[in-house]
């Protein structure tokens, strides 16, 4: 989606650290989906939204750097791994599974023996437009808020799951709503991009101090997100 691509784009100019994870074979992988995505499984649309989830994160003011898993964010000298997932469908096993794979990538997990070994500690991002299918960037914003709550409560049920895996700091839903409506000044094509963090961080004082970290971080992505978008509208005015 344009949204998507431009804060990918700005991303990658403004990034100074190497090596990057927003590379050309990634831009280029990227490039060669739909222009208009359909429904299903579909690789550029999943590259895309993990270059995006990095993106986020350097315009929050992190340093991101290349995976395993998708990308690694730098906090408090630490890397952090970040798995990103694009679902498609609510049906609650479904979003269960893919959780529960993502939880294993973000953290390096896997098995020696009846051990499982963690690598590094991660968070999730879920890509949850599917949830948004039916809001409106028009609406008023108490309502929008009620229903971005109503359309989370299958992933917060969800993300139970995660609640007794090692190493999982915390969970980042991104959604994407966009519409055409009519102003005095003619039509407007406006966009929102609600997110969502919820800590995993259970007792452990490390995870605890990341999560709250990331929480200050987050709102100032938000805050550079906003400034970005303050710019676009008047080339998307007629």
């Amino acid at each position: 989606m344009a949204w998507e691509f431009m804060l990918i784009l700005i991303a990658a100019v403004d990034g100074r650290q190497a090596p990057s994870p927003f590379t050309v074979d990634k831009l280029e992988q990227m490039l060669r989906g739909a222009l208009v995505p359909g429904g299903g499984d579909d690789p550029a649309r999943n590259i895309q939204f993990e270059l995006y989830v990095p993106a986020l994160l350097a315009l929050g003011g992190f340093a991101i750097h290349p995976g395993p898993p998708d990308a690694k964010v730098t906090i408090f000298d630490e890397q952090i791994g970040v798995e990103a997932k694009r679902v498609s469908s609510l049906n609650p096993e479904t979003l269960r599974s893919h959780l529960r794979n993502a939880s294993r990538q973000a953290v390096g997990s896997r098995s020696v023996g009846i051990l499982e070994i963690v690598e590094y500690r991660g968070i999730i991002a879920v890509n949850v437009d599917t949830y948004f299918n039916e809001l409106r960037p028009q609406e008023n914003p108490i309502d929008l808020i009620k229903q971005f709550q109503n359309c989370l409560d299958p992933l917060d049920n969800a993300s139970k799951v995660l609640r007794d895996k090692t190493g999982i700091i915390g969970l980042l839903a991104c959604g994407y709503v966009a519409g055409w409506h009519s102003s005095s000044d003619g039509y407007r094509f406006d966009v929102l991009y609600p997110t969502r963090w919820v800590s995993l961080h259970g007792d452990d004082k490390v995870d605890r101090r990341l999560a709250e970290q990331l929480t200050m971080v987050l709102g100032r992505m938000e805050r550079r997100c906003r400034e970005i978008q303050a710019q676009v509208p008047k080339a998307l005015t007629f």
